[in-house]
């Protein structure tokens, strides 16, 4: 059995590690993800003053291979596509500003049950980022589809 300063020094040791690996292991999706591929061209500090943006609400996204279930806050408005991540995920992923001169979007075909073809889904990618690929819903991008600057494929 442990002794008291051993189970004080774990639990210490615990509450220490863990915040450490969690902000490592949400860089690191970050990184191999894409999202600081997008930050790169798209990153901006705050949202524009002065602007009436719409709220998409947090949302399910695929940013290349990494998921990121209910985690994404989509707005956008008349000059583009704004995403962050809930605050939990905040290490390694800014707020990003993507302008719709920048976005196109692709039907994507997702094999649904017994094979038949289910159209629920589109692919964006960006012009200054061509191999970062998200796939949002449908639902979703036909609000975007109001948007005179987003190229639709």
């Amino acid at each position: 059995m442990l002794s008291g300063i051993s189970e004080a020094l774990l639990v210490l040791l615990t509450i220490a590690v863990f915040p450490a690996f969690w902000c490592l292991v949400v860089f690191l999706i970050a990184k191999l993800g894409g999202w600081q591929q997008l930050a790169e061209a798209y990153r901006i500090e705050q949202y524009p003053t002065g602007r009436s943006r719409r709220r998409g609400g947090l949302q399910t996204i695929y940013l290349n291979k990494s998921r990121y279930k209910g985690s994404v806050t989509i707005d956008y408005d008349e000059y583009g596509l704004y995403m962050q991540t809930m605050i939990l995920f905040r290490i390694g992923h800014p707020l990003l500003y993507i302008p719709w001169e920048d976005v196109t979007v692709h039907p994507k075909m997702d094999r649904g049950f017994f094979f038949n073809k289910i159209d629920f889904t589109r692919e964006l990618t960006f012009s200054q980022r061509p191999n970062v690929r998200i796939v949002f819903s449908k639902r979703l991008i036909e609000h975007f589809e109001n948007f005179r600057d987003v190229k639709m494929l």
